[in-house]
């Protein structure tokens, strides 16, 4: 497990997030959906750098107070 993916305060590698692809992107997608969920920042700094359709909604969702968040 790499330094700081499971430290909530700190962003996740964006050069690691840029290098997913395929079904992995997804994977990694529903991870920063997760870290949404957990009421982390980080996670929805990963939905806007990971893009596609998933995260868009995600997204959109989000903003629009659909996606629960922990508070």
């Amino acid at each position: 497990i790499p330094p700081g993916l499971r430290d909530p305060a700190k962003s996740f590698d964006e050069a690691a997030l840029d290098a997913v692809q395929g079904d992995e992107r997804e994977w990694a997608v529903d991870l920063a959906m997760k870290a949404v969920e957990r009421g982390e920042a980080r996670g929805e700094a990963a939905l806007v750098r990971l893009g596609g359709a998933r995260a868009a909604m995600a997204l959109d969702d989000l903003h629009a107070g659909r996606l629960r968040t922990a508070r």
